[in-house]
């Protein structure tokens, strides 16, 4: 457990690993685009995120439902490998419509991956279409599907929740600019047209290993049919414990390390050799600490979220289920700078697994619960609401953290657990409390989803 002053000479903070022995991720926008198709699918794109979030189910799959009739038009005038995609993207559209319009709710992370791949795969689409184009010396024709690759590439990163390379966005530059002098039929150099065209299709290569690689997944959850929210506390704090409780995992670790000897210095000490009869002491010696932690699960893959604190220095991980079912976890990666990591393990059962909300909605004075074994007690809910947002320079001024700060009961143990909404939506990283007793005295910090959840994604692809 590590203490850190606070606001005063015996206000300590504490992570909340109990010893038994944080770019976040803001609301996927598309840049701005010139009128046309590009531009009238991101908004269709974007109107249906913004009715889910509102709950307006059956708006938000009309939305879906346009946006797949447009990639279908396309898909019927592809062939090749793009027509697959353009074919797969549009199903996909079609099944997410679907789960929308049933009410079996979806994750709005998850939304925004199916906007993410349709964007990339029209952006093949069209980047062959510029390819053709200029072969047929169709110079205006070119430009205008030059110009449409390059900003549906735009959308597929932002939708992902990727910021581009500077070199992408070098590229993506450059060939808007291409297209537009193009469609206005300007005198443009043939090299340096097929040079921007075969660029734009690099950074389109590149960002399909991004985009493919976010293989994390959310769960499906139940939300209230009122639109203003669960009327009575108490039944939404159960709702949300019973929903959630089997997605949240407890965390064994062994850390190994060496400590001074404290009787080294009584090495040659004549009396103390006599009577422990102590030829030679080592200056140093092994020792193991086995602590607790909390984590919830992520997807179908065995993916699970936990601080850094947590699982950094692992040398063994061992995670309890909530059926109690143990398994042996490897770290996939950490991130010290804001105290994240993702573990692994392999289950041949179906994992229940947790949905996140959009940390960045959260409002002061809001309702939360808070799941996690504090003490070493499994199975913890607590509740309280939000008391503060942006706490900054909690744990480390040179750490990118931007806390969150509750008043819900939390103690060591409860590191890496959830901070859920009262739609059972993952809000925030149980991470650390301000104490002077080294227990909980009403404010503890949580890690923003928006933040877990990029730096989750990132983990999962490239381990760090």
């Amino acid at each position: 457990m590590n203490h850190k002053t606070f606001r005063g000479p015996i206000v300590l903070v504490v992570v909340l690993f109990l010893t038994t022995t944080w770019v976040t991720v803001s609301q996927a926008q598309s840049p701005a685009t010139r009128p046309g198709e590009q531009g009238e699918l991101d908004q269709l794109f974007k109107k249906a995120r913004e009715d889910f979030l509102k709950k307006d189910f059956k708006d938000a799959a009309a939305d879906i439902r346009k946006g797949e009739a447009s990639v279908k038009r396309e898909a019927d005038r592809a062939t090749g490998e793009v027509k697959q995609a353009l074919t797969a993207s549009a199903q996909e559209l079609n099944k997410l419509a679907v789960e929308v319009q049933k009410s079996t709710i979806r994750s709005v992370n998850e939304m925004d991956q199916v906007f993410a791949r349709a964007h990339h795969a029209l952006a093949r689409y069209y980047q062959e279409k510029a390819s053709e184009s200029w072969t047929k010396k169709g110079i205006a024709e070119a430009g205008h599907y030059l110009n449409l690759a390059a900003v549906h590439l735009e959308n597929a990163l932002n939708w992902a929740g990727h910021q581009i390379e500077a070199e992408g966005a070098a590229a993506v530059k450059k060939a808007k600019r291409a297209g537009e002098k193009m469609e206005k039929a300007t005198d443009w150099a043939a090299p340096e047209v097929r040079k921007d065209i075969d660029a734009i299709r690099k950074e389109i290569d590149k960002a399909a290993h991004k985009i493919e690689s976010l293989s994390f997944t959310s769960s499906s959850i139940e939300v209230s049919e009122k639109p203003g929210g669960p009327a009575d506390l108490s039944t939404a704090i159960a709702h949300v414990a019973n929903q959630t409780l089997p997605a949240v995992v407890y965390i064994e670790v062994t850390e190994s390390g060496e400590v001074e000897n404290p009787f080294f210095s009584f090495e040659n000490n004549p009396f103390f050799r006599r009577f422990f009869g102590v030829p030679k002491m080592p200056r140093r010696f092994k020792q193991e600490i086995i602590g607790l932690g909390s984590g919830m699960i992520m997807d179908q893959a065995g993916h699970i979220l936990t601080n850094y604190h947590v699982a950094g220095g692992a040398t063994k991980m061992e995670v309890t289920l909530a059926d109690g079912s143990k398994y042996p976890a490897k770290l996939v990666g950490g991130d010290p700078k804001t105290d994240l990591a993702v573990v692994q393990i392999q289950a041949k059962e179906s994992l229940p697994h947790v949905a996140f909300g959009d940390s960045d909605k959260v409002e002061v004075g809001e309702w939360v619960v808070a799941i996690g074994a504090p003490r070493a007690l499994e199975k913890t809910v607590t509740h309280g609401i939000i008391s503060a947002k942006h706490r900054i320079g909690i744990t480390d001024p040179k750490d990118h953290q931007d806390f969150l700060q509750t008043d819900a009961a939390i103690n060591p143990g409860n590191s890496g657990g959830p901070l859920l909404n009262l739609y059972g939506e993952v809000i925030g990283v149980n991470a650390a409390i301000a104490t002077e007793s080294g227990g909980f005295e009403g404010i503890g910090f949580t890690i923003p989803s928006n933040t877990a959840v990029h730096v989750a994604k990132a983990l999962i692809a490239h381990g760090r």
